[in-house]
């Protein structure tokens, strides 16, 4: 049987953004941020977790990505899209 993977789906990354600096890709799935599981179930979830941090803070995530976990690291910076 095929494993689910649970956690928030990468649509889109935005040109210059954090997270394109810190090589997340379109259709990432983001499983973890900085040590607390990201739920699938909770569109909410990643937001809130992020806003629980302070602009400069450095992040880990983890990322499944066609079928490997990464680690990568990045530092929360304020965006203007």
């Amino acid at each position: 049987l095929n494993e689910l993977v649970e956690g928030a789906y990468v649509i889109e990354i935005l040109e210059d953004s954090p997270a394109q600096k810190a090589d997340i890709q379109d259709e990432d799935i983001i499983i973890e941020f900085d040590g607390q599981k990201v739920k699938g179930d909770d569109d909410q979830g990643l937001a809130k977790q992020i806003l629980q941090k302070k602009i400069g803070e450095r992040v880990n995530l983890k990322i499944w990505r066609n079928g490997e976990i990464l680690d990568k690291q990045l530092t929360l910076e304020a965006f203007d899209e």
